[in-house]
């Protein structure tokens, strides 16, 4: 952060009620940033109080373990005061805490393009489109302020939240020069992995379901994609209320899955789970106990 090209900006670091020693080891540091301590409160509360204490007009986060490259503010700074744009996103690249993995990110159709205006950014969030993650991305504080911030009832999933309400309201851009680092070890999937399945997938319902009921005026496509989206987390929900043997419950997700699901596993899925969810219980527990052991 501290390498940064860009100088006009602020550092505010948010301690959301850590038990180690992490005061102590940001005291060489504390002519250069504002250090905020709060009682453990969750992820989305403390980027909250980082948003409410922040200075700028412009504000952008990053996680203690991923990486920004020098240029990152630099380059975003001068895109969005080029272009007037609101929120704007860099490329990025993952990597395990040592060295950069494999993937393939995001590329120009042509070497001359630098950047891309996504004007309805919902309809390629969910159709298709360029990856948006919140460690590469710069917002007006205004805006995010509009959208009310990060869901702070949410454990998980606040960031895809706030980037889908965000789509809602303002046209992004992109930038595809790779400006960040995102961190992807072992040990952070760790933590990923154990955040239970049930949890995760009803998130995702809940974030879903609140974008499609708001998509009414987006386009077919965008509408199609929502609901294909939708339709394959309710199915994956219900098949997790048949192996918890709540067979009422699994049959009204898949019910559900029946309506907004419109391609055929998930139909066949779905389908299944109504109909049979007591004989489906023993298929969807075998697979799944074959992938935990693998």
């Amino acid at each position: 952060m501290l390498a940064q090209t860009y100088t006009d900006y602020e550092i505010i670091v948010v301690d959301d009620g850590s038990s180690d020693n992490t005061k102590e080891i940001l005291k060489p540091y504390m002519d250069k940033i504002r250090y905020i301590y709060q009682e453990n409160a969750g992820v989305s509360a403390a980027r909250n109080t980082g948003i409410r204490a922040a200075e700028g007009k412009w504000v952008a986060f990053l996680d203690s373990d991923d990486q920004w490259l020098p240029e990152n503010l630099a380059c975003q700074m001068e895109c969005v005061q080029r272009t007037g744009i609101k929120v704007c996103f860099t490329n990025s690249v993952f990597f395990d805490g040592k060295q950069l993995l494999q993937r393939n990110y995001p590329r120009p159709p042509e070497p001359s393009i630098k950047e891309k205006v996504l004007n309805d950014p919902f309809e390629l969030f969910v159709v298709g489109g360029p990856p948006l993650y919140l460690p590469t991305m710069l917002a007006e504080k205004s805006l995010l302020e509009k959208i009310g911030c990060f869901d702070e009832n949410l454990r998980i999933g606040g960031d895809t939240r706030l980037i889908f309400n965000l789509a809602f309201e303002a046209p992004f851009i992109f930038i595809y020069s790779v400006q960040v680092e995102i961190n992807r070890a072992e040990s952070r999937q760790g933590l990923m992995k154990a955040r239970p399945e049930k949890l995760r997938t009803e998130i995702q319902i809940s974030i879903l379901s609140e974008a499609y009921f708001r998509s009414g005026k987006k386009s077919a496509a965008a509408i199609t994609g929502i609901r294909h989206r939708l339709g394959y987390a309710l199915s994956r929900r219900a098949e997790i209320a048949a192996i918890d043997k709540q067979y009422s419950d699994a049959r009204r997700f898949a019910k559900d899955a029946l309506y907004f699901g419109n391609d055929l596993k998930t139909y066949m899925r779905s389908l299944a789970i109504w109909l049979w969810p007591q004989f489906t219980t023993h298929i969807y527990k075998t697979r799944w106990n074959k992938a935990v052991r693998r």
